[in-house]
């Protein structure tokens, strides 16, 4: 990432949240990426900690709740989003997403607790 595509992210993410921008970022080879992937762990009703990468988590969770979503689900529902992360490209998404399955439980459920979470601001903006 060259310096002026650093401050523009850095402007972006100030000024915007990086939500109702969809900024492009250069992948490592070279092409170009939409930077609106989102990496999120949900409560099952199991009492299961799912961790996924979406575009869109509202749409992401009715599949899950309608078990159109991942195999996970079958059996058991979604029950509350606990963490959302946004402003990822999809590479980043996946590599996040492997970094917090990674993660006990216990990890899991302090990361949930950090600023970098944006599940209150989801659920506040999709009700």
């Amino acid at each position: 990432m060259n310096l002026i595509t650093a401050v523009c992210h850095f402007v972006a993410k100030a000024f915007y949240g990086m939500n109702s921008k969809m900024l492009k970022e250069e992948t490592p080879t070279g092409e170009r990426d939409f930077v609106n992937w989102q990496v999120y762990i949900i409560l099952c009703s199991d009492s299961s900690l799912y961790t996924g990468i979406t575009t869109d988590p509202a749409r992401r969770l009715r599949q899950h709740a309608t078990g159109r979503g991942a195999k996970y689900f079958h059996g058991r529902r979604p029950e509350q989003l606990l963490y959302l992360e946004t402003g990822h490209t999809r590479s980043s998404a996946g590599r996040r997403e492997a970094e917090i399955k990674r993660l006990t439980r216990a990890g899991k459920c302090l990361l949930t607790e950090t600023e970098r979470n944006e599940a209150s601001l989801f659920s506040k903006n999709s009700g």
